[in-house]
């Protein structure tokens, strides 16, 4: 009983937190606890690797743009090029 450590000293991932960091209280001064049912581990893997999955696709388009703008810039040069070495 001396030595006993709270719960939300244990396992603050439990428990709401402002921005700051610090514990939203209840009514009778203990930290309110996040609601619903926590995440088992799989499901925290599936939604990082999802996560990933798509920010890459994300990347390969962006770069697929510019690419795509890149060959576009060297055409319209190469055709001003040709039409200026003909003259």
């Amino acid at each position: 009983m001396v030595n006993e450590t709270k719960d939300w000293e244990k396992n603050p991932h439990l428990y709401l937190q402002d921005d700051d960091g610090n514990f939203i209280l209840k009514k009778d001064g203990t930290p309110k606890k996040k609601a619903g049912r926590p995440q088992t581990s799989t499901e925290k893997a599936i939604k990082a690797a999802r996560a990933t999955v798509g920010r890459k696709q994300r990347n390969i388009k962006k770069l697929e743009a510019k690419l795509n703008n890149a060959r576009q810039a060297l055409t319209n040069k190469k055709k001003q090029y040709k039409n200026l070495t003909r003259l």
